[in-house]
């Protein structure tokens, strides 16, 4: 993707965000009863509006992060912070309650490994990492998350309670929208650019993300190294 594809898409996303914005702003006029009282078919339908707008929008958001990224237009910035500090951070983040984590690490040096990379890059590929974990677990299935570390490279790997990974479905987990590789119709349409979006960013960094086929459960595997370079982001 070019920089005049992205200066396209940026004006479509603001056209489209214009009478999103407008539509969220009626609706809100309508749930304050400035038009009048609603009747209870009314409030439902209303809240299915107001449901659909902010997700247009979050699709919207979404969708011009990934093409930022894969236009190769990211700023990226460099500090030194513990990763295994900020994967314990997502994982509370992520879990909710919902899904148990387990933390394994392996380090050469035998203690916290120290990066120097962009953080909040880092953290939205460790997100949707988890995200995508605990979306394909089974109930009370606990996720795994083994980090090992060497003298110039980290490697994340996250282990979730679900069918393996075949090769055609590991090789599409990385395509955005691409329906077939994904659990369900029923996920919001965002998190179908989670994985594609992060897996540029972790190759902006130097690194990569792919599918790992030789597991017994669904595992993915994030490959960075101990100082991230600024690397242009390449479409999967």
């Amino acid at each position: 993707m070019d920089r005049e594809t992205l200066r396209l898409l940026a004006t479509l996303a603001h056209e489209l965000r214009t009478p999103l914005s407008a539509i969220g702003g009626h609706a809100e006029l309508l749930e304050l009863g400035v038009h009048g009282p609603l009747l209870g078919a009314q409030v439902e339908g209303l809240l299915r509006i107001k449901h659909n707008q902010i997700a247009a929008v979050a699709l919207i958001d979404k969708f011009m992060s990934y093409a930022e990224a894969a236009a190769g237009a990211l700023t990226l910035n460099s500090e030194t912070f513990s990763l295994e500090a900020l994967i314990e951070r997502c994982m509370l983040s992520s879990s909710s309650g919902r899904r148990h984590f387990d933390h394994d690490t392996s380090s050469a040096r035998g203690a916290f490994t120290n990066v120097h990379m962009d953080l909040r890059a880092c953290q939205s590929m460790l997100e949707a990492l988890f995200q995508d974990a605990v979306a394909h677990s089974e109930d009370g299935g606990a996720i795994r998350v083994i980090t090992s570390t060497a003298e110039f490279e980290v490697v994340v790997v996250v282990e979730s309670v679900s069918l393996p990974l075949s090769e055609a479905v590991a090789d599409r987990l990385f395509l955005p929208f691409d329906r077939p590789a994904c659990i369900s119709d029923a996920r919001e349409p965002s998190a179908h650019l989670s994985l594609p979006r992060a897996r540029l960013l972790a190759r902006a960094l130097g690194g990569d993300i792919r599918g790992l086929t030789d597991r017994q459960y669904r595992a993915l595997a994030l490959t960075l190294p101990r100082a991230g370079d600024r690397r242009r982001a390449v479409p999967p």
